[in-house]
Formats: structure tokens, sequence, C-alpha cells
């Protein structure tokens, strides 16, 4: 199935924004992001019973071992469906 429409946010408070208008298939979103990080926009998005079904998608850019996977490890907790994690 083609994506017919990509909605994009500078951070997670806009993200939050974006959302109110939007109805989408998946959310994928970064843990690190100004103003407020992928964990509370996870949390955010979570709270609204329109998208708690909603999958979301966790990346990360980080490159050391610890700081790549402790995010993942906090994502599920707080409403991811799954995460992505880039491989050196």
């Amino acid at each position: 199935m083609p994506v017919s429409e990509t909605i994009q946010a500078e951070d997670g408070i806009e993200g939050l924004k974006v959302l109110e208008d939007a109805n989408p298939d998946v959310i994928v979103t970064d843990i690190n992001m100004p103003r407020l990080d992928g964990f509370g926009f996870i949390e955010g998005v979570r709270k609204n019973e329109k998208f708690r079904a909603i999958p979301i998608l966790v990346l990360t850019t980080e490159s050391d071992a610890e700081r790549r996977t402790a995010p993942a490890r906090q994502a599920r907790p707080a409403g991811s469906s799954s995460r992505s994690i880039r491989q050196n």
C-alpha cells in the first residue's frame, strides 16, 4: 500500500498539536527532540483514546550501545509499539 500522506512536526509539542487534526495509520517518532522528548510525546499520544491503537515506531540515532538501548527499554512502557535501533 503506498503512503498517501506524511505529516511532520519539529518536536513533541508540535507533534501533539498536528495529531489533533490527523488520522494516522502509524506514528514514527524520535526520542531526542527539543521541548518535549519522544517519551513525553508517546505518553501524550496514548492519553488520547483516538490514538491508543495506533502503532508507534521509535527511532534513535544514538551511536553508543547503552545510549541506544536505554531509550528502547523506556519507550515500550511509555506506549510505543516497536523500536528501531541503528546498528554501526
